[in-house]
């Protein structure tokens, strides 16, 4: 059985919106601009100046300094769905890598994670299809995820798993791979 789960290519989940249910920047900044709204502007102007990767990185320095953990609602059908699937999990996020692997950890979950980092810039799109490639091989990977961001990435995994997907986005990720499982909202 370990030689089959060990030929088996990743699955790579998506954590705003496809593993979890909420945006962790929106979470912390909605929390933030409530308990230090200062600090709040001041991370918008950071963003503003530096761009989304130091906004994302300070809402997580904040966050962390003042241990907010958010309360997630998590995605228990993929969850569930992902792990009979026998492969190998991995999550990769825009959000920030170590905030993520935190959270994960809190809730039981040892999966490897790739974010946004200092070094990475935003781990969204192009930047997160072409670390993938580089990881895992052009379809080397599955890849579950939930928005038009993702469509990078589905254009390189084998298979495609589209969670929540408002409007056309299902159609647009069939044109860039093949769809394995569609998960409602």
């Amino acid at each position: 059985m370990a030689t089959a789960r060990a030929k088996l290519p990743p699955l790579v989940l998506d954590f705003d919106g496809t593993l979890q249910r909420d945006d962790l920047s929106q979470l912390a900044l909605v929390w933030l601009w409530r308990t230090y709204p200062l600090r709040a502007i001041g991370v918008v102007l950071r963003g503003v100046v530096l761009g989304r990767p130091a906004a994302k990185l300070a809402l997580q320095e904040a966050a962390f300094n003042h241990q907010f953990m958010p309360t997630l609602r998590w995605n228990t059908p993929l969850i569930t769905a992902a792990r009979r699937s026998g492969q190998p999990l991995l999550v990769a996020t825009g959000s920030p890598e170590r905030w993520v692997a935190a959270l994960l950890a809190e809730a039981g979950y040892t999966w490897p994670v790739l974010g946004t980092t200092a070094t990475s810039g935003n781990f969204v799109g192009k930047i997160k299809a072409q670390a993938l490639i580089a990881r895992f091989g052009h379809r080397g990977f599955d890849y579950a995820g939930n928005s038009r961001a993702d469509l990078a990435v589905w254009a390189a995994c084998r298979h495609a798993w589209v969670v929540s997907a408002k409007g056309r986005l299902t159609k647009r990720a069939a044109k860039r791979a093949l769809i394995q499982k569609v998960f409602p909202a």
